[in-house]
């Protein structure tokens, strides 16, 4: 199949205006990040959805690569592909806990985005979608009925809060999936968890996958937890 590779300077970012309209200066920050590292993007043909396949396999920030479908970038997916840069920076990918964290913070930082857009009255395809797919799982899973108006309620007051926090929810709830001793125990860790009002966020993120993936990548538990305090405390500085 035909591809192609670009830099960032070299493609446009859709939604970008809106984004600095809302005061997210974490998209500038993302980009000069990301071409200090000299990220290359590989463009596949638009419409047909393997750049998105092809992503959610290989998480790989030390590789410095990231697929695309079309000859677009979405200001949230250079948002994303950054938070996985600077957690490679910072945690390394080389431990089980610090991809697994890197996934979790790149993939919760869309509540801190569509927090500050929807604060600013932004309307965006991001937002939009992120809103739909969010009520959907919700209205599916939610243990009650104020759960999504709890979520949104936080989203709009605290943002950055909002996302370390679901980091952290995130990463508790895929890391006791990822390596149980049976699944009575996996159940066990799990079930206080669904009570959350954050819970029917893991499967927006389908993060199943993540443990999959994480299980596949590091098939024998580490002897220790990463130490990752020190990405936890470079998130919640990026998201001020």
């Amino acid at each position: 199949m035909k591809r192609v590779t670009r830099s960032l300077d070299q493609i446009d970012i859709i939604e970008a205006v809106e984004f600095r309209r809302a005061g997210i200066q974490l998209l500038d920050e993302a980009l000069s990040r990301l071409r200090r590292r000299r990220l290359r993007i590989a463009l596949l043909p638009e419409g047909r959805g393997l750049a998105r396949a092809l992503n959610l396999v290989h998480w790989r920030p030390d590789a410095n690569r990231e697929w695309l479908d079309g000859d677009a970038v979405h200001a949230d997916q250079v948002v994303h592909f950054a938070i996985h840069a600077a957690m490679d920076e910072t945690l390394g990918s080389a431990h089980p806990h610090a991809a697994l964290y890197a996934e979790c913070a790149a993939s919760a930082v869309d509540v801190f985005l569509a927090g500050k857009l929807a604060r600013a009255g932004e309307e965006t395809e991001f937002l939009g979608e992120t809103l739909e797919s969010w009520a959907f799982y919700y209205e599916r899973y939610a243990a009650g009925e104020a759960d999504f108006a709890t979520l949104l309620e936080h989203m709009r007051e605290q943002p950055g809060r909002t996302a370390t926090a679901l980091t952290e929810y995130l990463f508790r709830f895929t890391e006791s999936l990822t390596y149980p001793d049976d699944d009575d125990a996996a159940l066990d860790a799990l079930a206080p968890l669904t009570e959350d009002f954050r819970y029917p966020l893991v499967h927006h993120y389908h993060v199943s996958n993540w443990a999959l993936h994480i299980r596949a990548r590091f098939p024998t538990p580490p002897q220790k937890p990463a130490d990752l305090a020190p990405g936890q405390a470079l998130f919640a500085a990026l998201l001020g």
